[in-house]
């Protein structure tokens, strides 16, 4: 069945697929891991880049497919058809009572979609700048690491529009760090000692600037912290367990508005 061949993101509703399909610009490298999947190897010689998908005018649909064994964002062409009327809708239940003939189990299932009613919005998609991924793209060749933040945030990849900044270090930070670190007995209720860490002037700043002027549209970027400053916390570490004194809630706030 194609749920064990791989995964398939669609936009399909009883249809016939017409003969189109496009994927990857560039053949894909294919090297197997070992791990039941294959990857699409990027290097100095060869990278695939997305193709330019322009959104298509109803009742045309894309479907857009990726498996394990290798198949990347491959683009077949398909159109929605109205179930609600009387000759389709006879249409689907004929082939449902047929299929219910074979196999009891399976059932016609029709989902109606409320276009004029919304919910959440979906403001955007992204990646975090964190220190750990911005050491491992450095540590590639300069135009590989052009490469990697383009498969990402330029037109020729994903096209992110989204960033998230960790305020000091995460889980995979090479040391744990905030921006107002303290001797043990230290405190600085008033962050007279706050300030950007090495890894921000080295590492995430130069990064997002790169992709800031890949990307043909604003990126949103919003800060998170991992975790308070020692001196604020009633363990007296960075990591681990530990909460927020109640004592230094609002020099916390003013801490994420620096």
């Amino acid at each position: 069945m194609w749920w064990k061949e791989g995964i398939c993101l669609i936009l399909y509703l009883f249809s016939q697929v017409t003969l189109m399909c496009h994927g990857l610009k560039g053949e894909c490298q294919g090297r197997d891991y070992g791990h039941g999947s294959i990857v699409c190897v990027c290097d100095t010689s060869h990278c695939d880049t997305l193709p330019h998908i322009t959104p298509p005018i109803l009742p045309s649909a894309f479907i857009i497919s990726t498996n394990k064994a290798g198949r990347r964002w491959e683009v077949t062409s398909d159109n929605f058809i109205d179930l609600f009327s009387d000759s389709t809708f006879s249409d689907v239940l004929s082939d449902g009572e047929l299929e219910e003939e074979e196999e009891e189990e399976e059932e016609v299932v029709v989902v109606k979609v409320e276009h004029g009613e919304g919910y959440q919005k979906i403001i955007g998609f992204g990646g975090a700048f964190t220190d750990a991924a911005g050491l491992n793209i450095l540590s590639l060749p300069p135009e590989l690491q052009d490469t990697v933040l383009r498969a990402y945030y330029s037109p020729e990849g994903l096209e992110y529009t989204m960033g998230r900044v960790p305020v000091g270090g995460t889980d995979f930070s090479t040391h744990p760090y905030t921006y107002d670190d303290l001797p043990p007995g230290q405190t600085d209720p008033l962050l007279t000692k706050f300030a950007l860490a090495k890894e921000d002037l080295k590492v995430k700043i130069p990064l997002i600037q790169k992709a800031l002027a890949m990307s043909p549209v604003p990126i949103k970027l919003f800060g998170s912290a991992w975790g308070a400053p020692g001196w604020m916390k009633d363990s007296g570490k960075i990591a681990g367990k530990g909460k927020v004194l109640l004592k230094y809630y609002k020099t916390w706030a003013q801490y994420y508005v620096r």
